[in-house]
């Protein structure tokens, strides 16, 4: 009887974690403002291919949507997701499901505060009146490799989200991936606990019996490999607070500037460049990629992307073509604006930075000039 009572009292503790950390996990839709969606759909009518043009336009229809989980920061409630998730939305709605799979909360409108392409993270801002308490603490221990661990989330069943909570190992907890983020900047957790088109943004979860939902976070699920099974990757803890900090921390002064002299050396960087198609010339467009405004995309980008198109070495239009279909469409206008200006500066052999302003209305101007050529560009950054 002992023994049967401890056993049924494991199933009851265990159903209540599993409904507590559901609690705090979310299904994230994006919403798209109508300048986005004339912007995209101009877009598409510029192509002469329909299969091209419907690219564009099927990735605003609406019903998109990804995973979240609630984290309190500084006594404020926020969504972490994946900021391909949300990407070119001007806001999002997050919903929570219940036990029985029926929407117990519907917030819409919510803001987009912060995103990070390269690093394909999102900070979503949650109202005062949410009436949302549960959120998910981060796990600051090491991660072992053949630890057990959880992808929880809302994988698409049929066009629905639907809650899943699987379990998995942990099969490399340190995997550096160049052609996803400079190893340098972030790598990742490389893990068996299954996820699926839906489950983008959700948390990758450690059991920890002292926390009262039960498991904290050790990671944001970011993608799986395409050819092999049960190989999924999740953006690690250590990354997801230094962007958090980070993002805080863009109203400073000093640190706006120090990031925009930084950025601004990715232009210089591009001198020297090989004429061949290599590992190097690739990690640099990706580069310059993430630094492209949507703005700029959106005047420039289809035009940059028919030249590439006709004119680009073979390697440049096969990757371009794979953005273009395996990415948000969008983001190929911006490969290829990055391939024009990689282009454009590796002519010069001595262009330098020298000098940018930060104006009142937030933006930047920064100036580059060749000696040699006398030639002077101009370039407006957007924080």
């Amino acid at each position: 009887m002992k023994r049967f009572l401890s056993f049924i009292l494991m199933i009851v503790i265990s159903f209540g974690a599993f409904a507590s950390v559901r609690e705090a996990v979310c299904i994230v839709y994006p919403e798209y403002s109508d300048d986005i969606i004339t912007n995209v759909n101009d877009i598409a009518a510029h192509f002469n291919s329909k299969k091209v043009s419907n690219i564009f336009t099927e990735s605003i229809e609406p019903g998109s949507f990804g995973s979240g989980f609630i984290y309190n920061y500084k006594g404020k409630k926020f969504v972490i997701t994946n900021q391909h998730v949300v990407a070119y939305a001007n806001a999002v709605t997050i919903e929570i499901q219940n036990k029985m799979g029926d929407i117990s909360k519907k917030i819409e409108h919510c803001k987009i505060i912060a995103t990070d392409e390269e690093l394909d993270l999102c900070i979503i801002e949650l109202p005062k009146d949410s009436g949302l308490t549960a959120s998910l603490a981060f796990y600051k221990k090491e991660i072992i490799d053949g630890e057990d661990i959880f992808s929880a989330g809302y994988p698409g069943l049929g066009e629905d989200p639907t809650w899943q909570l699987g379990k998995g190992n942990v099969s490399n907890s340190i995997t550096k991936i160049e052609e996803l983020v400079d190893p340098k900047k972030s790598y990742f957790i490389q893990h068996s606990a299954p996820i699926d088109a839906g489950n983008s943004g959700g948390p990758l979860l450690i059991r920890y019996p002292k926390d009262k939902m039960g498991y904290r976070v050790i990671g944001v699920n970011k993608s799986k490999a395409i050819f092999r099974e049960n190989t999924n990757f999740a953006i690690p803890v250590s990354t997801i607070e230094k962007f958090i900090r980070n993002s805080f921390k863009k109203k400073n002064m000093e640190f706006k500037q120090n990031l925009l002299n930084s950025t601004c050396n990715s232009f210089i960087n591009c001198e020297g460049l090989s004429d061949e198609i290599d590992k190097k010339t690739f990690k640099k467009l990706t580069e310059l990629m993430f630094i492209i405004s949507d703005e700029y995309a959106f005047i420039e980008g289809c035009e940059a992307l028919k030249r590439l198109s006709s004119s680009a070495p073979d390697e440049i239009q096969s990757a371009a073509l794979f953005i273009l279909t395996n990415d948000f469409p969008v983001d190929a206008l911006k490969f290829a604006l990055a391939y024009n200006i990689m282009t454009s500066f590796k002519k010069y052999s001595d262009i330098k930075f020298i000098q940018n302003e930060i104006k009142e209305d937030g933006s930047a101007i920064a100036s580059y000039k060749s000696e040699l050529e006398g030639d002077e560009v101009s370039t407006k950054w957007i924080f």
